[in-house]
């Protein structure tokens, strides 16, 4: 398994070692574009979840007082 943190480090360690292995080295850079996107929508699911607690707590504040 290769370390992604690591990869995003040094991208170009990973892309000779790719090339050494007969391998097309763009998948370094296609790997790199899918971390940057899955870490974006994990910050967008964060950023939603914070949102939902704070209107679910406005929510039963509201109902609680009537």
């Amino acid at each position: 398994m290769l370390d992604i943190k690591a990869m995003r480090k040094d991208p170009e360690r990973f892309k000779i070692g790719l090339t050494n292995r007969g391998f097309d080295a763009i998948v370094i850079d296609q790997v790199l574009v899918l971390d940057k996107k899955l870490r974006n929508l994990k910050a967008q699911v964060e950023e939603l979840r914070r949102q939902k607690k704070i209107l679910t707590k406005e929510f039963y504040k509201k109902h609680i007082e009537k």
